[in-house]
């Protein structure tokens, strides 16, 4: 539009005295601006923020898991909790952010006695994680990571053994490997997934089968993309998902899992950015 309004200025004044020209120029500006001024006031961003997802057994309704998730007020996730049916203990992990905006700290507490609390400390150079620290009541271990940029795989030595963690370029994980075995593998489409407004860090993958709080199924589908198909040691589980009237995955369907059918309900926060 504002090439159009600059050539009608042009335009008239080959046709128009400058007196009247300057009438026009006055009035064109006034209209272009007040447009793009509300058009740009009523723009809206829409943040869907999964807030839980609730596991239940299909075979036994009555034993569920249930993770919550908190944010800022900058949508970073900042807290996960994890509660189950059938015992009284709550997870509860809090997760700090350096002024770099990485994640720097998570410390996990429980209300179990016999699960003490842990924390996990991170260092980092050029935005890649190379070191774990992770420490209890009892114990303090430092944890090396090595970084391969070319098949974006993070790994580390922990107890003798070697995971490796791969992610494609959005970020989102899509194999773990323990040793010489594939553990897992994610199948992801182009469809949005459960986070598609959370950026999820590489560093809250790396200890997620440490903690309680984000050792449950539905933390392996808390990715950007839609996950359709989860292979665990070679068994391979297609994924029904399914759908609100604004797209959002409500409700996940394992439909090969090798013992009891699983299904995940997913619950949204709605937040408005006014841009």
């Amino acid at each position: 539009m504002s090439w159009m309004l600059t050539f009608l200025c042009f335009y008239h004044k080959r046709e128009t005295n400058s007196k009247t020209m300057t009438r026009i120029f006055t009035f064109v500006c006034i209209f272009h601006f007040t447009v793009l001024g509300s058009c740009r006031s009523n723009i809206n961003y829409t943040y869907w923020l999964p807030k839980s997802i609730v596991e239940v057994n299909a075979a036994n309704p009555n034993q569920q898991t249930k993770t919550s998730f908190g944010y800022d007020t900058s949508y970073r996730l900042i807290a996960i909790t994890r509660n189950t049916t059938y015992n009284d203990h709550v997870f509860t992990a809090f997760i700090t952010y350096n002024e770099d905006g990485q994640i720097s700290k998570i410390k996990e507490t429980s209300t179990g006695p016999s699960k003490p609390n842990s924390e996990f400390l991170f260092e980092y150079e050029n935005g890649i994680v190379t070191q774990i620290k992770m420490s209890n009541a009892t114990t303090t271990k430092y944890i090396q990571v090595l970084y391969n940029k070319e098949e974006n795989t993070y790994s580390y030595v922990l107890n003798h053994s070697k995971k490796s963690f791969s992610f494609n370029d959005d970020g989102n994980l899509k194999a773990l490997q323990i040793g010489d075995i594939r553990m897992i593998e994610i199948a992801m489409t182009y469809q949005n997934g459960l986070c598609k407004d959370v950026n999820i860090q590489p560093a809250l993958f790396l200890v997620q089968n440490l903690l309680h709080a984000t050792n449950s199924f539905g933390m392996l589908l808390y990715n950007t993309q839609e996950v359709d198909a989860i292979s665990y040691e070679g068994h391979k589980m297609a994924i029904e998902n399914e759908l609100d009237e604004y797209g959002n995955i409500v409700k996940v369907r394992l439909l090969d899992h090798p013992e009891d059918p699983v299904e995940l309900r997913i619950a949204y926060e709605m937040n408005d950015m006014r841009l």
